[in-house]
């Protein structure tokens, strides 16, 4: 922040600006002159004139410089079985007023103008969280964090590729380990070999069982598609064999 000064000219004796709060003045003995290096909050600006008969006069200018937002939590990855997730802020100014929202994803942050503050219901994947002041007069500033949360279970690299539901209690489902519970509205379609829909579903609760409307299928070899309705719209094709 570079700010034009001025100031009355002395027409006896020199003038000389200072400051108590640090505040650089490219040319401090003219009245006219560029003031630079402002702290965040009030700074102060002195012109004095001195003649050296007399007392010395000056005028104080105050000048309010915008403090940033600055969220002190690092961009971050976790996963947890509560989808929840504390972040903390930079301290504002005097006149500067604390507000979080949720840009992206999801989440709810139950005191938006505390800090530090505790963002619960996290959506499944990336989230984008922002921190800001306002103020009165001078502009709003912002701070963003992201947060990619998943739930601890994680989603198998190896699907299974045969089961048999036979109801043995064993192996009885086409469970995808980690696929409900990190991608509550992912899309699972299942064809035969000519194409025919046997399975569908938002989301995978409740695994594939074998049956399309309440029967058994014929043993062979099916195809699913798994859209995970993410953010980088990850998809997933494979094939998987029932045997009896």
């Amino acid at each position: 922040l570079v700010l034009a000064v001025s100031a009355n000219p002395a027409n006896v004796g020199v003038g000389q600006w200072s400051s108590s709060t640090g505040v650089v003045f490219a040319n401090a003995s003219s009245p006219l002159t560029n003031a630079s290096s402002f702290a965040p909050g009030w700074n102060t600006g002195i012109w004095t004139i001195t003649n050296g008969g007399c007392p010395p006069s000056a005028d104080t200018m105050h000048i309010f410089a915008n403090k940033k937002a600055a969220i002190l939590t690092n961009d971050t990855t976790f996963c947890s079985a509560v989808s929840s997730f504390t972040i903390y802020g930079s301290v504002p100014e005097f006149q500067q007023s604390i507000f979080w929202s949720v840009n992206s994803g999801g989440g709810i942050i139950a005191n938006p103008s505390s800090n530090p503050v505790l963002v619960t219901s996290l959506s499944f994947g990336e989230n984008k969280i922002i921190y800001g002041f306002t103020h009165p007069v001078c502009a709003t500033v912002r701070d963003t964090i992201v947060i990619n949360y998943s739930s601890c279970e994680s989603i198998s690299e190896d699907i299974v590729t045969m089961f048999s539901p036979n109801n043995d209690g064993k192996n009885d489902f086409f469970t995808i380990s980690g696929l409900n519970a990190n991608y509550p509205e992912c899309e699972v379609k299942i064809m035969n070999r000519w194409g025919g829909l046997v399975y569908e579903s938002i989301g995978y609760a409740s695994p594939w069982d074998g049956k399309f409307k309440d029967e058994l299928v014929p043993v062979g070899t099916y195809f699913y598609t798994i859209r995970f309705n993410d953010t980088a719209n990850k998809i997933v094709e494979g094939s998987i064999t029932i045997i009896k």
